[in-house]
């Protein structure tokens, strides 16, 4: 027998449906992690999506996820009984994102960027262990309208946020000791207003790394400006892992050793210590895109168009 459902949740699920429709956001066989934080915004798309299950003509999963940010270790037990009545997967942790972001070690901060940083970083990490295609979160119009003038004032840019918005098909992983800075107040000097689609992760060091990814092992390739052969003699695969050093370092020596015959280098003059990173970067990974045929990127712009 069907929950009766009230007014408000009819309008909720018959707008989500046009919305899913019309944006094809979701596809049979989806499996959906749903960012719960325990507000009611969060919540609404929880139900609305769980509802949803029982409507549409083809099958796709939920999982809701919880990060508590550690100022009360119990307040998502409520939360925890009511997915375990509905029968929902769910992931729910403990952590001290919140502590961590108001700790005399954040003063320079901002302590809503660093807790926001580090809640992302670990949906994007939930994601990925669980192989989860979508990840959906309970912005709602106060959050676009927000978002479209914070892009105008900071950064400029006539921008918001759409229903259905692809990352990037690859993943910025950060090995420390880093070489650079991504606090807030340096993302937003370098103008990096993309910084928001990109899968961050971050490792203390290469152990953690490969401990958490021991499958790079099998196919990655280094940058070095001592490798015995050009990136251009590289073969990769759609889950390459290509590893970028410091300008001034480059990568470690037992690093290099390790894999001494996956090592590529870019050509350059003999009088030059390293070429920038964030170029050789861009050339690695586009050589690494056209091999596999740009896979989800557009080909042509506007211009392509009829007149």
């Amino acid at each position: 027998m069907r929950e009766k459902r009230s007014y408000a949740q009819e309008v909720c699920v018959k707008s989500a449906g046009k919305a899913m429709q019309r944006t094809g956001m979701i596809r049979p066989g989806c499996r959906i992690g749903v960012a719960v934080s325990g507000g009611v915004d969060s919540f609404v798309l929880l139900k609305t999506l769980h509802i949803r299950q029982g409507i549409v003509p083809f099958r796709f999963e939920i999982m809701a996820i919880h990060l508590n940010p550690g100022f009360d270790p119990q307040s998502h037990m409520p939360l925890a009984a009511w997915l375990s009545r509905h029968g929902i997967p769910s992931h729910l942790e403990v952590t001290d994102f919140g502590p961590h972001a108001h700790s005399a070690g954040n003063q320079r901060r901002s302590p809503c960027f660093r807790c926001a940083w580090l809640r992302r970083k670990r949906l994007f990490e939930l994601c990925a262990r669980y192989r989860l295609t979508h990840l959906a979160l309970g912005h709602n119009a106060e959050d676009l309208v927000s978002t479209f003038f914070m892009n105008l004032c900071r950064n400029g840019r006539v921008d918001g946020m759409s229903m259905n918005e692809p990352f990037f098909g690859g993943k910025l992983h950060l090995i420390r000791p880093l070489g650079f800075d991504i606090s807030e107040r340096a993302v937003r000097r370098a103008g990096l207003d993309y910084w928001h689609l990109v899968e961050v992760f971050d490792y203390e060091n290469l152990d953690d790394f490969f401990e958490k990814h021991p499958e790079a092992a099998q196919d990655c390739w280094l940058t070095t400006t001592k490798a015995p052969r050009s990136y251009q003699e590289a073969r990769f695969s759609p889950n390459s892992w290509i590893f970028f050093g410091k300008e001034t370092a480059g990568l470690p020596l037992d690093l290099r050793e390790r894999f001494r015959d996956r090592c590529i280098r870019l050509p350059m003059i003999d009088e030059a210590r390293s070429l920038n990173l964030s170029n050789t970067v861009a050339v690695c990974v586009y050589e690494a895109l056209r091999q596999n045929d740009f896979p989800g990127l557009l080909g042509v712009g506007e211009m392509a168009k009829t007149p």
